[in-house]
């Protein structure tokens, strides 16, 4: 009897664990049924970085959460102030498969702007910073911000070529370089217009080391009564047109360290000037210069010129070049070499103070435009020629001498009102053919005729 009831006891534990593990195969299953659909269900997330490639940090951070597999997602390029989008790592757009995805943009800073800041509590700007540390700031109320790069080279120049704070220069009273800033190829216009601008300071740190354009830098400043340009590098400059134009407060400017050797134009370069009491060019190379029209218009307060190291060879134009140096009283122009110039309209016109002109070393064999080359020089006694002076190709020489009353010719003749065009440019001969000037013969005496 004890040994039938073992037996059936066995049996129903036996029976027991097969259910047991029976159902516990269900809830195995179950439960991986579960975590099947957890799977399926689960969420994934796109984070994007925004990092500065010098040094790898994160400048700033976003994500896209709660994606789903198969689901389709898309990053934008991330606007952040004062940095440009250099280059990009990772897919950014796609579908979520399974897995995070993460994408980053790198950004570098841009290493050159401006601010413009009202300091005076008026409502309207007066400051002008350049290159300031993106951190950086200033007493006042900021009133804007100039940013620009061009093939992530930092310029600060608009389409066409000027400066992206163009705009408020002409309320601009003060500008300061806050630190060094490397222009890739042009400075021209920087301070264009700037009439109220009354300093500039730190000139020194704009490396123009790689500038080739420079024309208007400082023209139209006005107020402008001291300008310290001598750290500027010039080897690779081309164009100095216009650069100090109209910067008629100035009385000195030191030029004396300009590496001109690759300029070609300084047309109207001092231009209006009209406080400038000296200025010494002596160190200028002008071998490739073709056109100094206008270079030191209405210079009214120079006395003294001496241009006598200038390489003129290659020069077509100088229109204007002295003209209304009112208070001009000597002018050394021995080495000019004129063969090439075609146009000298103005030349000397109203420079109603300097009293003998020199121009032994003019060859005129190309030229053919004089008109009113020494108009209103009222206190000009004589020009000296040499024996390049020619005038056969002259089309336009009217009003060449009007009103120099006080010329005299080589043998004599005076001034006549009705007879101060080209036929009166040529050496005096006295009664038989009554000219204007007066002949200098090569390494002889100056001799009247």
């Amino acid at each position: 009897m004890k040994k039938k009831l073992t037996i059936i006891s066995i049996v129903i534990i036996m029976f027991l664990i097969v259910i047991t593990n029976k159902a516990y195969g269900k809830y195995i299953e179950n439960s991986a049924l579960k975590i099947g659909e957890l799977n399926i269900e689960k969420i994934y997330t796109v984070t994007i970085n925004c990092v500065n490639p010098k040094d790898n940090s994160v400048i700033d951070s976003f994500k896209i959460e709660n994606l789903k597999s198969g689901q389709m997602y898309n990053t934008t390029v991330p606007n952040i102030r004062e940095y440009f989008l250099e280059s990009t790592s990772g897919n950014t757009s796609g579908i979520i498969t399974d897995e995070d995805i993460t994408v980053t943009y790198f950004f570098k800073p841009y290493g050159v702007y401006a601010k413009y800041y009202d300091t005076d509590n008026d409502g309207e700007g007066d400051f002008l910073l350049l290159n300031p540390t993106p951190e950086f700031t200033y007493s006042g109320t900021l009133i804007n911000d100039f940013f620009n790069q061009d093939n992530n080279e930092y310029q600060l120049k608009n389409q066409n070529n000027k400066p992206m704070w163009e705009e408020v220069l002409s309320n601009t009273k003060k500008v300061k370089v806050l630190n060094e800033i490397k222009p890739k190829e042009f400075t021209s216009y920087w301070f264009f217009m700037g009439e109220n601008i009354n300093e500039i300071e730190d000139v020194q740190k704009i490396n123009t080391s790689q500038v080739k354009y420079m024309q208007s830098m400082f023209s139209n400043c006005k107020n402008l009564t001291n300008i310290n340009v001598t750290s500027l590098d010039t080897k690779n400059v081309i164009s100095m047109v216009d650069m100090f134009y109209n910067c008629n407060k100035l009385q000195n400017i030191d030029v004396s360290n300009f590496d001109t050797s690759n300029v070609t134009s300084m047309w109207a370069m001092f231009g209006n000037c009209n406080n400038l009491e000296s200025i010494d060019v002596s160190n200028f190379d002008t071998r490739k210069v073709t056109k100094m029209g206008m270079m030191f218009l209405s210079c009214h307060k120079l006395k003294t010129l001496n241009l006598q190291n200038f390489d003129t060879s290659n020069i077509v134009d100088i229109n204007s070049m002295f003209c209304w140096c009112s208070n001009l009283e000597t002018i050394n122009l021995q080495g000019f070499n004129t063969s090439n110039v075609i146009e000298m309209e103005d030349l000397f016109s109203r420079c109603s103070k300097i009293q003998r002109i020199d121009l032994s070393s003019f060859n005129t064999k190309k030229t053919k435009k004089m008109k009113g080359m020494f108009y209103c020089c009222s206190n000009l006694t004589t020009i000296i020629v040499g024996n390049e002076w020619k005038t056969e190709q002259v089309e336009s020489s009217d009003i060449m001498f009007s009103n120099d009353c006080n010329l005299i010719g080589g043998k004599g003749t005076t001034y006549q009102w009705n007879k101060t065009d080209k036929e009166y440019a040529r050496i005096d001969e006295g009664e038989t053919k009554p000219r204007i000037l007066n002949f200098k013969r090569k390494f002889g005496r100056i001799c009247k005729h």
